[in-house]
């Protein structure tokens, strides 16, 4: 249950940030029309970061299935590999897109 509640808190985080980014958008429009500019550019590359980031992980899903097909003790250390990651936040899409 936890899980569900963590996900609907993420939820709210990101509809409030993204309401505030609104509001910051107009005081910026109405200030300077060159940083409104700049702003939609930031928001257009940060979309397609995140579209990559999604490409990654299906990519990701299915290269463990394959592992798992190939071999179980593979398949055990993805998962145990993805869980640590996950516990530690070691890896963001960002941080592969360097390595």
């Amino acid at each position: 249950m936890s899980g569900n509640t963590d996900e609907e808190e993420n939820k709210h985080r990101c509809e409030e940030e993204r309401n505030l980014r609104a509001e910051l958008k107009e005081v910026w429009q109405e200030e300077s029309p060159a940083t409104a500019k700049v702003t939609d550019r930031a928001e257009e590359v940060d979309g397609k970061i995140k579209l990559r980031c999604e490409e990654e992980r299906n990519l990701r899903a299915e290269l463990e299935e394959v592992w798992q097909e190939e071999s179980p003790t593979t398949a055990k250390v993805t998962d145990l590999a993805d869980e640590v990651d996950g516990q530690l936040g070691t890896r963001s899409c960002s941080e592969d897109a360097e390595d």
